[in-house]
């Protein structure tokens, strides 16, 4: 019976605790925490891939050449991309009880890119007893983003807001490519240069988590986790090597055709004035 005592008094004393020290309850017609329009940034960083596939063709460039296509030569790379990540927000979320329902746009400019080089030898036109070799330089960089998002959240004790966030976003992205080939064989020397290269901007999933906190009464501060996965872009380039020496197939031409498919994430703390 002293134990059954001992633990009620010990559960009323706990709860008293917590209801002390939770902030008190808005007043009557007040604003309710965490609602109404909001504006401020935030600063991070971010990470990701670009996953690009470069298929470069050798075919005669010269009319009266029955064969079609010499060699296909084809290049899959992941380059990783990383960097600071920051920009503006603004917002607006509505309270219905503890839950929140809000939307918010931002607009995020970065330095996340990298660059990479790889180097292959192969036979040329296949045939055994010769090299030819090929280079690829392969640039990729996101330079900003904008997103479109949508908010789903939950407030605990009026200061602690966990969210869910799913959305839409547009990236910019600026990317080169070269492919150098080069054969010396039968006493010919040739080389290929096609390169693709510009700014594409591209649509894709946003989704993410992150949790609020409100530090003083218009003031709210946070850090989140958002993942996006863009759409794939296809683009080519054409280029016409000179052949020396090498009778019957000269010139050929090497056309490169690119696919870039990128994903980053970013992790970011965000500062926020309620209106």
């Amino acid at each position: 019976m002293k134990k059954v005592f001992f633990l009620c008094s010990l559960s009323f004393m706990t709860t008293a605790a917590i209801a002390e020290s939770a902030p008190p309850p808005p007043p009557c017609g007040a604003q309710p925490a965490f609602q109404g329009f909001s504006l401020g940034g935030t600063l991070g960083w971010g990470g990701g891939t670009a996953r690009v596939t470069d298929v470069t063709n050798l075919a005669p460039h010269t009319v009266g050449i029955t064969n079609t296509q010499f060699q296909t030569s084809t290049s899959a790379t992941s380059l990783d991309i990383s960097g600071l990540n920051g920009g503006l927000i603004a917002g607006y979320l509505q309270r219905f009880g503890p839950w929140g329902l809000g939307v918010d746009f931002l607009a995020n400019w970065t330095s996340m890119n990298n660059s990479q080089t790889s180097t292959k030898a192969s036979p040329f036109l296949g045939l055994p007893g010769t090299s030819s070799f090929q280079s690829y330089c392969l640039q990729v960089g996101l330079k900003n983003s904008l997103q479109l998002r949508g908010v789903f959240s939950y407030v605990v004790a009026n200061v602690l807001m966990p969210k869910i966030i799913l959305g839409w976003d547009s990236s910019q992205y600026s990317f080169a490519n070269t492919s150098n080939y080069y054969n010396n064989s039968f006493g010919a020397s040739t080389s290929w240069s096609p390169s693709v290269s510009g700014n594409k901007r591209l649509n894709g999933f946003l989704w993410g988590a992150g949790l609020d906190f409100l530090i003083a009464k218009d003031v709210v501060c946070g850090l989140e986790y958002t993942g996006v996965q863009s759409q794939k872009v296809t683009l080519s380039s054409s280029s016409t090597g000179t052949t020396r020496n090498l009778a019957n197939i000269a010139p050929l031409s090497a056309t490169s055709t690119v696919t870039l498919a990128p994903y980053y994430s970013t992790f970011k703390a965000t500062l926020k004035y309620m209106f």
